[in-house]
């Protein structure tokens, strides 16, 4: 692997980071990406790259953040660091939405109260947070940390979109508060992945918005900006007959060292949520007469959710139920039967990362003790050491 530091700002590689003895680089389609780098030569390292430093690898666009150096002193006097740190998105782990004004398509305390498609609900939640110049004394919508302050913007960081399938337009209601992992429950629930892409010369599809919340798209557009790109996979598995099926076969010898988890402890079908002002029962897209040893429940205690202390947020009871049934959305996906597996894709194996298949692609594999299912690629990860460089998916049956 080339590791290289990019300038804040520009975000473009400065230098070649060298004097690591391995390195761990984790990219993942859901939840924060992370790498853990070992080195014997501290100081060098921390001047190089010291904490906040951005980092990333020739071989992807992806963008990592320098969080911590760990160092410490083995049983024969070696001292040594490993150093790790998470994927850019993990930037909106220091943002908050919060909204003020009631204008445009927003209203206190976060709501956006419709008219939006899922991936346009997401976009403004973060634009809000790391774009939005606005000020409210013109009547512009206002969603910052800082109340009639534009100090949560980042420069030359902009939204991209690289979606294809966003379902039609509903009620979403963001509480106050840290979006980051409100964020990824909600990404899960609705199979999109979110990234850091360092800039480069690909067209893409540029998201902001208007002064009362209107959506504008620059598509085929080429930015010399930082983006924070939504993204989704698509189905190569074999169940699908549109694009190229992407087969991983144990018998073809394309899978090395498999490992295997299934298990249903923690498996739900149905969600009842109960606020004070209802009680809902969400059974997603199964069946909703599940009885027996088959019915799992699961109870989810939503409080005063939708309440504004003295009187109930005026929303009718349909736009209610949507908002209940987003967060039943967001606890089922929680809550899955898990189908896990891991093996190293074989050097002689067909299909080539970044090339047949991709982060959040579904494809198909064919494994032993007649295990075969169609599954994720919910991580890629890259490794070096003294062995060589390595790199193979972790693959999932559920998000």
């Amino acid at each position: 692997m080339d590791v290289m530091k990019l300038e804040f700002d520009t975000y473009l590689p400065v230098l070649v980071v060298s004097g690591y003895s391995s390195m761990i680089w984790t990219e993942r389609f859901k939840g924060a990406g992370e790498f853990e780098m070992v080195t014997p030569d501290i100081l060098k390292m921390r001047n190089l790259i010291p904490e906040g430093s951005l980092i990333t690898l020739l071989e992807t666009n992806e963008v990592m953040i320098v969080e911590t150096y760990d160092i410490k002193k083995d049983d024969d006097g070696n001292v040594s660091a490993v150093i790790k740190g998470r994927s850019f998105d993990t930037i909106l782990e220091d943002r908050v939405w919060y909204s003020k004004e009631p204008s445009g398509k927003f209203r206190y305390p976060g709501q956006v109260i419709g008219g939006y498609t899922r991936d346009e609900a997401i976009f403004a939640w973060i634009w809000n947070v790391i774009s939005n110049s606005y000020l409210s004394s013109s009547g512009d919508i206002l969603v910052h940390s800082t109340p009639n302050s534009i100090v949560g913007v980042l420069p030359n960081v902009s939204l991209s979109d690289a979606t294809y399938s966003t379902g039609g337009r509903f009620t979403y209601f963001f509480e106050t508060g840290e979006i980051y992992s409100r964020l990824t429950k909600f990404l899960a629930g609705n199979r999109f992945g979110i990234r850091g892409v360092r800039p480069n010369d690909e067209p893409t599809t540029l998201i902001s918005f208007g002064k009362f919340g209107d959506i504008i798209r620059n598509t085929g557009a080429v930015t010399n900006d930082m983006r924070l790109e939504l993204y989704q996979g698509y189905d190569r598995s074999i169940n699908q007959s549109s694009r190229d099926r992407v087969i991983f076969s144990y018998d073809a010898g394309d899978i090395d060292n498999p490992k295997y988890l299934i298990s249903n402890k923690n498996f739900a079908n149905i969600i009842i949520l109960s606020s004070t002002r209802d009680t809902r029962t969400y059974y997603g897209s199964g069946d909703n007469d599940i009885r027996g040893l088959d019915r799992r429940e699961k109870f989810i205690d939503m409080g005063d959710f939708g309440f504004e202390g003295t009187t109930w947020e005026t929303i009718t009871q349909s736009a209610y139920n949507d908002l209940m049934d987003d967060r039943g959305a967001e606890e089922l996906a929680d809550r899955k039967k898990t189908v896990f597996m891991e093996f190293t894709v074989s050097p002689n194996a067909k299909h080539v990362y970044g090339v047949d298949y991709f982060l959040g692609d579904r494809v198909t594999v064919n494994a032993e003790y007649d295990f075969q299912e169609r599954m994720y690629v919910t991580e890629y990860i890259r490794t070096e050491d003294e062995s060589g460089d390595f790199g193979y998916p972790s693959l999932k049956a559920n998000l």
